[in-house]
């Protein structure tokens, strides 16, 4: 079982909420060998930050991070700025940027972790995971 460092797990959670932008919301992302799991995260006006949609998800995601072995994270937030696109009925909507950005963690012995660089990041994100070949990249995502 993991050793919970508190310190690095409160450092993770800190670096996640850094980058969610405050009026607006992210989604993380958890995916190992045995599982995938999504939380919403939404930070509001005055920079106070909500995990899911009840009041135990930030304790749940927790209990995920420190007991699930090793795992990939990403992080995906939406931006306070956007672009025009013209749907299938021909109606021009405004679509927000997002931010995409990557970690590994290790919880098998003690916690740790590490954030991917940008470029990392995007070949993860474009490259197809069953054949291996490149994907095209998706509209309005830079990565971080």
């Amino acid at each position: 079982m993991a050793r919970q460092d508190p310190n690095e797990l409160k450092a993770l959670f800190a670096e996640i909420e850094s980058h969610v932008y405050p009026g607006k919301s992210g989604i993380l992302t958890i995916v190992s060998s045995q599982m995938q799991f999504e939380i919403d995260i939404r930070k509001d006006e005055s920079g106070n930050v909500t995990w899911g949609y009840e009041l135990g998800h930030k304790k749940l995601m927790a209990a995920k991070l420190v007991h699930s072995g090793r795992y990939g994270l990403t992080l995906r937030t939406f931006m306070p700025l956007s672009y025009e696109q013209i749907n299938d009925d021909g109606q021009c909507i405004r679509i927000p940027y997002k931010e995409v950005r990557g970690y590994v963690v290790d919880s098998s012995n003690d916690f740790q972790y590490h954030r991917l660089t940008a470029l990392q990041m995007e070949i993860c994100h474009c490259t197809d995971a069953m054949t291996g070949l490149p994907i095209e990249p998706e509209k309005g995502v830079l990565y971080r």
